[in-house]
């Protein structure tokens, strides 16, 4: 029974290790980061490059970053359903907080359409919390909440300030805070695991 746990401790923190490298935040952040960018230069029509790109940034981190200092992590059984279900409730979230954003459009003066945008952040920032719940990350609670005030506040300073569009700046400020904290992570997983020497055969 011991010599279980100790395995289960041992593929846990092995499995946690492989994701604590910071790639994962940085992709979250570059998502919202290039989305408030487009809105600034009027180019939304470009969000749908922003998924493939931040799939590319991970992808390309794992291989060229984390598997050479750590090796490949084959998840266990419990893990693989964590993540096929944590697929699932996010593609059932965003097509809820799509339905829900037009709702609201077409709902003109009621609760939901004042503040549409703010409860589109209410659901990325469950989605992230579920995310962060399932895969054990404590650290993507923080990038909800984060979120969730640049969302929120965002929508609510926009109906006091009509210089500027605070909406777009909040989002922006919060994705470059994400994908910097993501950094930090990355600087730090690459000091803990350094690439191993290899040594020549003389």
């Amino acid at each position: 029974m011991s010599c279980d746990l100790d395995v289960k401790e041992i593929e846990r923190k092995a499995y946690m290790s492989y994701h604590e490298d910071g790639l994962a935040d940085i992709a979250i952040g570059f998502v919202f980061l290039g989305w408030g960018v487009l809105l600034v230069d009027k180019l939304p029509g470009l969000v749908a490059l922003l998924g493939p790109i931040a799939w590319a940034i991970w992808y390309l981190g794992k291989r060229f970053l984390t598997v050479p200092r750590i090796g490949i992590i084959e998840p266990s059984q419990k893990v693989e359903n964590r993540l096929r279900n944590l697929t699932i409730f996010l593609i059932l979230l965003g097509v809820a907080a799509l339905a829900g954003v037009l709702l609201a459009v077409s709902a003109g003066g009621s609760f939901l359409a004042n503040y549409s945008l703010g409860m589109l952040g209410l659901v990325l920032a469950t989605g992230i919390c579920v995310g962060a719940y399932l895969l054990g990350a404590n650290r993507l609670y923080a990038y909800a909440m984060i979120l969730f005030v640049a969302f929120a506040g965002g929508q609510a300073l926009n109906d006091r300030i009509s210089t500027l569009d605070t909406f777009v700046l909040s989002v922006i400020a919060a994705g470059a805070l994400v994908v910097l904290l993501g950094l930090v992570v990355l600087v730090r997983f690459l000091r803990k695991y350094p690439l191993p020497v290899i040594e020549e055969n003389a």
